[in-house]
């Protein structure tokens, strides 16, 4: 938290900050609620106690952001949200067709776009030692998050993107162009990978690598995926969520700051992978936590803590350092 934003809070509630690691936090309630948020009393509505006296300026850089991430690069602004929003989480369920949009305004405020500018930087890698250009990335990128609008499970449309990155990485500049190379590895069908395949890209190793890029200080409640809770509580049900897991995968795939934090497109495929991972190891657990089978309700729950770790905990840039290793399979 900025000095000037933690000497206004003192000023209002000196409780409500903690020192950890010469950083100064916000305080977090047993129940894992920020201690600033007011409930609703007396006639004023629930809000913050920060936002409510001194107004928004006043914010911690994170709050005034959250729940948005974004990237930008010399040729435009992707906004993405934060699934640790219980707002952004639940539209993940929301009956409208998965697609990439025009932010509205309100949502892109101008000066006030903190996240990973690569305006400066080179385009994403295809793979180690060859770049892609900007229209050609965004060109996968849209086509993945048409893959994942498609009513297929998540496991499928994530293997089909795999797959059409795979073939994209032969391409060559002797060849086609590369708009052109990235339209058909995107429609071709057939065999997918040598290199990852659809169970390699669930497996627990993903994960492992994004408890191991936890920033040092921050608690995490680390474990493997508790096989019989996932078979008890997750197995059966997990078909009817097709629609939002695929969603939420979008979600992790559009804006990734991966495509300049790592070495290609494996990567990228391998960052959206891990997140499926995550997610079914917490669906198991908050599952198991409730004795019961997943339902709408935990599956929110679910997503929010796996963006709480994999947006907010881990250290990204560490974490798709590790996860370029799928460069080199």
């Amino acid at each position: 938290m900025e000095p000037d934003r933690a000497q206004a809070i003192r000023t209002l509630r000196r409780d409500r900050e903690v020192l950890e690691n010469g950083t100064r936090m916000l305080r977090l309630a047993e129940s894992g609620a920020c201690t600033l948020f007011e409930p609703a009393a007396h006639g004023r509505p629930c809000g913050c106690l920060v936002h409510r006296t001194r107004g928004h300026a006043a914010l911690p850089s994170a709050c005034r952001h959250f729940p948005r991430v974004f990237l930008r690069d010399a040729h435009s602004i992707r906004l993405s949200l934060s699934h640790y929003c219980p707002t952004a989480a639940s539209l993940l369920f929301a009956d409208e067709p998965l697609c990439i949009a025009e932010a509205p305004a309100v949502l892109v405020p101008r000066g006030d776009r903190e996240g990973l500018d690569a305006t400066g930087a080179l385009p994403p890698l295809l793979h180690p030692g060859m770049l892609m250009d900007p229209a050609s990335y965004a060109e996968w990128e849209a086509r993945s998050v048409a893959a994942l609008a498609e009513a297929v499970p998540p496991e499928e449309a994530l293997a089909r993107i795999a797959a059409s990155a795979e073939r994209l990485r032969s391409w060559t500049p002797a060849s086609v162009p590369l708009p052109e190379a990235v339209r058909r590895a995107c429609d071709e069908t057939g065999d997918a990978l040598p290199a990852l395949s659809s169970d390699r890209l669930a497996a627990a190793w993903l994960a492992e690598e994004a408890f191991a890029s936890v920033l040092a200080g921050l608690s995490v409640d680390e474990a493997p995926l508790d096989v019989d809770a996932d078979r008890c509580f997750v197995t059966r049900p997990w078909p009817a969520f097709a629609a939002p897991v695929r969603r939420y995968l979008a979600g992790r795939l559009f804006g990734s700051w991966v495509a300049y934090q790592g070495e290609g497109l494996r990567t990228v495929v391998a960052s959206v992978a891990c997140a499926l991972a995550v997610l079914r190891i917490e669906a198991a657990r908050v599952c198991a936590d409730a004795s019961r089978l997943l339902d709408a309700a935990l599956l929110t729950e679910a997503v929010r803590r796996t963006d709480l770790l994999l947006v907010h905990k881990a250290d990204r840039q560490i974490l798709a350092g590790r996860l370029s290793r799928v460069e080199q399979r």
